[in-house]
């Protein structure tokens, strides 16, 4: 058996020029429709139907659609097959279809992906192309391999041609098989930069315990070690920055955001900072929720610490979380506040918390749970 490895680089050798593949693709797929006569297709789909793979982005996709992705993926399928694969790999295509409503024929599909010749496998690229799911079929088809018949070089060269014909160069298909590799191991944690597949979009078929992934336009990280976070920063020019379930603890330095469209943290804790925990320049907006603040306090030069309202104590003052400038919206959902000091020397209450964070256009504060030294509440 091949190993991950090994696949990666079997699929390395992908054809970059399709038109080398025109007139070899009769010969490629030549599966005559008699193979099909002893397949049990009942036991098939009751064995898919308990385990279907939802969500999938074939959902709300119309039926040509469907038809095109599951007759291309069922002739995967159905290539080679070794005689020790572990289960027969047409359950793969038929776990999508499960999850599909209405369910398409796949016994039908089965049939025509038999008999397909150059022009349908062409016909079937362009809707595949035509709906944006390349990168997800060459996914399936990785992991049907992966799954139901590994190592099987027939399958692996086939999908290399398929997605040499899709314009699947080397440089994403290492991307998918990264993608490939993390959808195969729940104990991966992700940490990487994707330049050409859109990774929030992989993210159902993921069920790793973290990840750290910068792609051109966004930052996500989740369950990461606060080390692989800092690597990121100062984040700026993001159309979209994600925080989920990481713990900061023991900085001197604030989390410096500029030119980002928005800014979503949850589920996060920050401890023990020192000079405010956020500094966030022209973004469109700053959301937090169910995020805990525990001993983040600034010092003035007179070493007390003070409340942001800078009509109270002028315009020098920073703010104790953090300083948003040109930022037109802040959300704190469910927040917690502790010893943060907020209101150590002025007794000031303010519905709209000007005391945590300045120059906001806009907030919203909605079930803060704070200490009575912190008032970020009414």
């Amino acid at each position: 058996m091949k190993t991950l490895e090994e696949l990666l680089e079997e699929t390395k050798q992908i054809q970059t020029l399709a038109g080398n593949l025109s007139g070899e693709i009769s010969e490629m797929i030549h599966a005559k429709e008699e193979h099909g006569k002893d397949v049990d297709f009942a036991s098939i789909l009751r064995t898919a139907e308990r385990h279907p793979i939802t969500p999938h982005p074939l959902d709300k996709k119309d039926a040509h659609t469907v038809e095109a992705y599951l007759t291309l993926l069922l002739s995967v399928a159905e290539r080679g097959t070794s005689p020790d694969a572990q289960d027969n790999p047409l359950v793969y295509p038929c776990r999508i279809a499960a999850s599909l409503r209405p369910a398409p024929d796949m016994e039908l599909l089965f049939k025509r992906s038999l008999i397909l010749d150059e022009k349908a496998v062409n016909e079937a690229i362009a809707a595949v192309e035509r709906e944006r799911l390349v990168d997800f079929f060459v996914l399936d088809a990785l992991r049907l391999i992966e799954l139901y018949d590994r190592g099987n070089l027939q399958k692996i060269e086939y999908v290399s041609d398929l997605a040499a014909l899709m314009n699947v160069l080397k440089e994403r298909m290492e991307e998918l098989l990264t993608l490939l590799k993390a959808s195969m191991d729940e104990t991966t944690k992700l940490m990487t930069r994707f330049k050409f597949v859109d990774f929030p979009s992989f993210l159902p078929y993921l069920s790793i315990k973290g990840y750290a992934v910068e792609t051109p336009t966004e930052i996500l990280v989740a369950g990461a070690q606060e080390h692989d976070v800092w690597s990121f920063f100062p984040i700026s020019h993001k159309k979209h920055v994600y925080l989920r379930d990481i713990r900061f603890h023991g900085k001197t330095d604030p989390m410096k955001f500029s030119n980002v469209d928005s800014i979503e943290i949850s589920g996060c804790r920050f401890e023990e900072f020192s000079s405010g925990v956020f500094e966030v320049k022209k973004c469109r907006s700053l959301k937090i929720q169910t995020s805990e603040f525990t001993n983040c306090v600034r010092k003035t030069d007179e070493s007390i610490m003070v409340a942001a309202v800078a009509t109270a104590l002028g315009p020098n003052v920073p703010g104790i979380i953090g300083d948003l400038k040109d930022t037109e919206y802040l959300s704190l959902k469910s927040c917690a506040f502790n010893n943060c000091q907020v209101c150590y020397r002025y007794d000031l209450k303010d519905k709209n918390g000007n005391f945590l964070f300045r120059e906001v256009e806009r907030k919203e504060i909605v079930n803060c749970n704070c200490e009575e030294s912190c008032r970020i509440c009414p």
